[in-house]
């Protein structure tokens, strides 16, 4: 008993619980939340910035990070597809690189990244078919395609001279 107190102290044994045992219920948490589409308010924050992007380029004032980031959109849109079976048809992907491959030039030519009517029109269905995936596909489906995204381009980078502009922009084609 403490003496300024008054208060006796008493210590109480707790078993002891293994580490796998306390994350099992993390774990389950973790794949579920894998398992179904993301939140629809993270959904639409996500095509935002995709629509803000096409409408940049579309109008003249769009940079290499955002033709960029429409190519990446188009090959994440086309790995998802491919695994869970929403997607288009093939020739609307190779529409959409060939028309970001003309951007590219028309950069280098007139001085302006600006996308023709053809190329809009293919990435405006990239999107929309990205705004589904993104309501209806698992999470996991997204992060599977950004390491497959990753691991393509690491290969790039350390061999780019194997590798012509078609099979950079189509690995699974």
């Amino acid at each position: 008993m403490s003496r300024e107190s008054g208060l006796a102290t008493v210590w109480v044994s707790l078993p002891k619980r293994s580490l796998a045992a306390s994350l099992i219920p993390e774990a389950g948490r973790y794949a579920h939340a894998m398992s179904i589409p993301m939140s629809p308010a993270v959904a639409v924050e996500l095509a935002l910035s995709y629509h803000l992007i096409l409408e940049a380029l579309r109008t003249g004032f769009g940079n290499s990070d955002h033709l960029a980031r429409m190519l990446q959109l188009t090959l994440k849109t086309m790995l998802v597809g491919a695994s869970t079976g929403m997607t288009l048809e093939p020739t609307i992907f190779r529409e959409a690189q060939e028309g970001i491959e003309r951007c590219r030039r028309s950069r280098r030519d007139a001085g302006s990244w600006h996308l023709d009517h053809a190329t809009y029109k293919c990435l405006c269905e990239v999107v929309a078919m990205f705004e589904r995936q993104l309501a209806q596909a698992p999470f996991y489906e997204f992060m599977l395609a950004d390491e497959q995204l990753q691991t393509l381009a690491a290969r790039w980078v350390v061999e780019p001279a194997k590798h012509r502009p078609c099979e950079r922009a189509y690995p699974l084609l």
